[in-house]
């Protein structure tokens, strides 16, 4: 038994003396990244597993508004938001303020969450191009009518054959009843081509149609001012109201109307 203590005595000392001699590691700390790193507009960032990140970025100084108690407000309607629905599918992610330029970031568990908290129909599904077109016909331009032209009917029977026949037409042609009377350059509803959508390559910038893109693709459309960034995925085509942002991942809508943005997702498995 004393031998089995001093044998413990010994061994203690020897990992005592290793310990000494070896310098302490100091773990890194750890530093939280900066949720607003590389955004200087407002940005709506969609993720593959369908939650969104939106980063909105004001001056309030330029606008000349008090904002001292943006964050206590923002916090107060996500919480009400939530506790309408009973859940929890909103979060304030971030929030900053640097002599009046506010940011606040704000996670979205879905697009869902995401119209309801912001009082949108945004879309976010799979590509269809019977919607695009439906788009595009509802901010075409209304065509000018000309307006309506009395013109008094032709009686082709008290014609002479040589009139008929400087018109273009015979005898038999008024007895068969085969003339009917025109009025040439205007159009009827049914002359009218269907509208269909246009969209400019992401990465070539042609000009293509909404029937030359595949169903298996993915569709945002929105009608806010705002960039709109696919954290994991890349654009491939959008419609007009919108530009090329500065990376494949990104576009700029202006606004002006509703923009369709065709995307694919990089899913990792």
């Amino acid at each position: 038994m004393k031998k089995t203590l001093r044998l413990l005595l010994v061994f203690t000392l020897i990992i005592s003396l290793c310990a000494c001699g070896k310098e302490k590691e100091e773990k890194p700390e750890y530093i939280r990244p900066d949720i607003f790193e590389g955004y200087d507009e407002t940005t709506l960032v969609l993720k593959s597993d369908g939650s969104i990140l939106e980063i909105v970025i004001e001056d309030y100084n330029a606008a000349g508004i008090d904002y001292s108690d943006v964050k206590q407000y923002i916090e107060g309607q996500i919480d009400s938001a939530n506790s309408a629905s009973g859940t929890n599918t909103i979060s304030l992610a971030g929030f900053t303020d640097e002599a009046g330029i506010v940011r606040v970031a704000i996670e979205y568990t879905d697009i869902n969450s995401y119209n309801t908290f912001n009082g949108l129909d945004t879309v976010l599904t799979a590509y269809d191009m019977s919607v695009c077109d439906e788009i595009a016909e509802e901010n075409a331009p209304t065509p000018e009518v000309s307006p309506a032209v009395e013109v008094e009917a032709i009686d082709w029977a008290s014609l002479s054959d040589e009139e008929l026949a400087e018109a273009g037409y015979t005898r038999e042609d008024v007895e068969s009843g085969a003339l009917e009377q025109n009025i040439e350059g205007v159009a009827s509803g049914t002359d009218a081509e269907p509208v269909v959508a246009t969209f400019t390559d992401a990465s070539s910038g042609a000009e293509i149609v909404s029937s030359d893109i595949d169903s298996k693709y993915m569709m945002f459309i929105t009608d806010q001012k705002t960039a709109v960034k696919f954290d994991d995925g890349n654009v491939l085509y959008y419609t007009g109201n919108a530009s090329r942002g500065r990376t494949d991942k990104e576009v700029i809508c202006n606004g002006e109307g509703k923009t369709v943005i065709v995307f694919e997702f990089n899913y990792a498995y």
